[in-house]
């Protein structure tokens, strides 16, 4: 989970006849985090719901989050070995499976 802020700045565009002028459509978004589990716990979590495995591509879908924060996550948790990948030879796709599912390897 995050909170977002938004914060509108003027910004100096440059001075016509010693007028200044301003931009005032520059919006700035601060991010910050909120209580909650992290990317990884959801992940972890997630491949642990779908015993007969997930891809990376649904992992991202379901918890709306780019792919390539979801790859550093798996990344993680296989070099943890919390979870390992097979790949699906119908369309050469990993799948990801825990470690502490039904289907343990």
């Amino acid at each position: 989970m995050i909170r977002i802020i938004n914060v509108n700045l003027d910004r100096e565009l440059g001075t016509i006849d010693g007028q200044i002028i301003t931009d005032t459509n520059l919006s700035i978004r601060i991010v910050t985090a909120t209580p909650g589990l992290t990317t990884t716990q959801q992940v972890i979590h997630l491949i642990m719901e779908h015993p007969q495995g997930i891809s990376a591509k649904e992992i991202s879908r379901k918890l709306n989050r780019p792919i390539s924060m979801i790859q550093i996550c798996l990344k993680n948790l296989k070099s943890s070995r919390c979870i390992y990948s097979r790949t699906n030879k119908e369309n050469k796709q990993l799948i990801y499976y825990s470690r502490f599912s039904q289907g343990k390897k």
